[in-house]
C-alpha cells in the first residue's frame, strides 16, 4: 500500500528538565502517580538521544544472548546507565535515585510477569515515545524493526504490535483514574490500528508502507 504509516501517538520528548522538576517527578514516582512523558524523558536522557541509537545500544547488549528478541533487566539497565551517563548524569544521591525509580517504573511496563525480561521490540517501540529526533526518524527506526521480511511494508498485527508498545508507556505514565478512562493498551492498540489502515490502506492490500 503506498501510505503513510504514521501512528497515533503523539509526545515528543524534550530535554533539560531542572531540579525543580527532578524533585517533583521523584515525589510522583515514590507516589505511583502519574509522571509526565517529557520528565521522564529527561530523567533517563532519552529525549538527547536519537531511536536509531538507541537501537544500536539494544542490539549491542542483545546480539551474543541465547535469546536475542529477549531483552533483559540487566541489559536494559546497561543501556539506559550509558544514556544517561552521557547525556544526563545525575547531580546528586537524589536525582541517581530517581532515575532508578524511573528505569524500574519503565522496564516494569514490559515485563508484566516479573520474569526479569522484556520483548525487545515491544520495549524498544515504547521508547520510541520518549527519544529525541523528529517522528519521521523514530517511525523509520521503527518500521525496520517490524518489517522482519524486509518487504517495506508492515501487516495489521505488526502495527498493532507497535502501538500497544506506545500506548502502554503512555498509560504506563498516567494515574489509575486516568488509567481507567483510557482502557487497556491492547484494545487501544487495536481500535487506533483499524483506523490508520482503514484511512491509509488506499490500495486495500492490508499492508503498509512507509511512503
Amino acid at each position: 500500500a503506498g501510505a503513510g504509516a504514521g501512528a497515533g501517538a503523539g509526545a515528543g520528548a524534550g530535554a533539560g528538565a531542572g531540579a525543580g522538576a527532578g524533585a517533583q517527578a521523584k515525589k510522583q514516582a515514590d507516589l505511583g502517580i502519574q509522571v509526565p512523558l517529557k520528565t521522564m524523558a529527561t530523567v533517563l536522557g532519552l529525549g538527547n538521544v536519537t531511536l536509531e541509537h538507541v537501537l544500536g545500544l539494544v542490539e549491542k547488549q542483545t546480539k551474543d544472548t541465547p535469546t536475542p528478541a529477549i531483552i533483559s533487566r540487566e541489559a536494559f539497565d546497561a543501556v539506559i546507565d550509558q544514556i544517561v551517563a552521557d547525556h544526563a548524569p545525575p547531580r546528586n544521591a537524589q536525582q541517581q535515585k530517581l532515575v532508578g525509580d524511573m528505569k524500574e517504573r519503565l522496564f516494569a511496563t514490559f515485563d508484566a510477569h516479573h520474569t526479569g525480561g522484556a520483548i525487545k521490540r515491544d520495549l524498544v517501540s515504547g521508547i520510541s515515545l520518549l527519544c529525541g529526533g523528529g517522528w519521521d526518524d523514530r517511525l523509520a527506526s521503527v518500521f525496520a524493526l517490524y518489517d522482519e521480511n524486509d518487504d517495506e511494508r508492515i501487516s495489521p498485527q505488526e502495527m498493532e504490535n507497535y502501538l500497544v508498545g506506545v500506548f502502554r508507556v503512555a498509560f504506563g505514565a498516567a494515574n489509575a483514574e486516568s488509567k481507567d478512562s483510557f482502557g487497556k493498551p491492547e484494545d487501544v492498540a487495536h481500535a487506533t490500528m483499524k483506523a490508520c489502515f482503514e484511512q491509509a490502506d488506499k490500495n486495500g492490500d492490508g499492508f503498509l508502507s512507509l511512503e
